[in-house]
């Protein structure tokens, strides 16, 4: 007569054991793909943040080293920047956010307007509705968007107070001050003013991507040309990078340095 082989299984504890052991490795692989979903999110969200505001910043410099470009001295003070409306633009100013408006002349504004020839181009930078915009005066629009998830836009003007026939800049200043310079020759003949000239423009941007899978990063402090801004997690998980760049304008009256 054969003999049954006797079966046995695993026992409640093994059982256990085993059930733990699937909990931990399953854990462990959860938190690895959230923590790799969390630092995928934040690269996506560091590189779109980088080349926005690398692109809009070689914008509006090769923009700002056109000011004034073909155009006379005396029509356009200073070197191309406008602190007077014109075209029907409003004029460079400062607030919670600056507006830099600039002139020289060329076949295009910065909306693609124009293309008949040479002529007067006048673009105006502004921050509308968390994006950085252009409004050209050849176009007639209202304004084309350049970069979103703006925060902050701030301009100042270099100053060469130094009359000594040298370029160098000795302050810088809002648009509200360096309107106010007069040249030495306005000085001589009684015009009231500070005396000094307009020789370059510096541009700070704080640009942000948010993204509610970015892990919270606490309060963020930037300073942008002085200002400051404080950003907190109640302001939306993102992440911000500032931008600046200093431009000398080409249209500089020599006789008044």
């Amino acid at each position: 007569m054969k003999m049954m082989k006797k079966q046995s299984g695993f026992s409640f504890v093994e059982l256990m054991v085993a059930m733990v052991v699937g909990l931990v490795v399953t854990g462990a692989a959860l938190q690895l793909l959230i923590t790799n979903n969390r630092t995928f999110a934040l690269q996506q969200a560091t590189s779109r943040v980088q080349e926005n505001g690398q692109l809009v910043m070689r914008f509006l410099v090769r923009d700002l080293r056109r000011t004034g470009l073909d155009q006379n001295v005396a029509s356009v003070v200073p070197g191309g920047v406008l602190f007077v409306p014109a075209a029907g633009l409003p004029a460079s100013s400062d607030g919670a956010t600056d507006r830099i408006t600039i002139a020289y002349h060329g076949t295009t504004d910065c909306e693609g307007g124009g293309g008949g020839g040479i002529v007067q181009v006048v673009n105006s930078y502004y921050v509308s509705n968390d994006g950085l915009f252009c409004n050209g005066n050849l176009s007639g629009g209202a304004g084309i968007e350049l970069v979103s998830g703006v925060e902050g836009f701030k301009v100042k003007y270099g100053i060469d107070e130094n009359p000594d026939g040298a370029l160098g800049v000795t302050t810088f200043v809002g648009a509200a001050n360096a309107s106010g310079y007069i040249t030495p020759a306005q000085s001589a003949a009684g015009v009231p003013g500070a005396v000094g000239t307009i020789v370059a423009a510096r541009l700070a941007l704080l640009l942000s991507e948010q993204s509610e899978t970015l892990p919270g990063g606490g309060e963020q402090t930037f300073y942008l040309l002085g200002n400051k801004i404080t950003k907190s997690d109640s302001d939306a998980k993102a992440v911000r990078r500032m931008f600046t760049s200093t431009v000398q304008l080409r249209n500089v009256d020599w006789e008044t340095l």
